[in-house]
């Protein structure tokens, strides 16, 4: 029951309706770690999963458990760079700390 209930949530968080809300509120431009993202152009649905962190959350998970500060990240073909922003602030964070 618990795992159906999340699936509900996640579908109607990341609807059309509320990407538009999302975008409409934002102007197109998503704050996310102190970054800001342009998602004008991009489907509804993928901003409002972006919005609520939906949007490569095994991806950011895995960075968060594996990436080690001591080394130089390369992230090719980063797409919308989301994963990105999240190893870049994993780094800075370690090396701050």
């Amino acid at each position: 029951m618990g795992h159906k209930l999340k699936l509900l949530i996640a579908k109607i968080l990341c609807s059309s309706l509320m990407g538009v809300c999302i975008n409409t509120i934002f102007r197109g431009v998503l704050p996310l770690k102190g970054c800001r993202f342009y998602v004008k152009n991009l489907d509804s649905k993928i901003k409002a999963s972006i919005f609520w962190g939906i949007y490569e959350s095994a991806e950011i998970r895995f960075i968060k458990k594996y990436i080690d500060d001591q080394y130089d990240i390369v992230d090719l073909g980063s797409s919308i760079g989301v994963s990105s922003v999240f190893i870049g602030k994993e780094k800075v964070t370690a090396q701050v700390s």
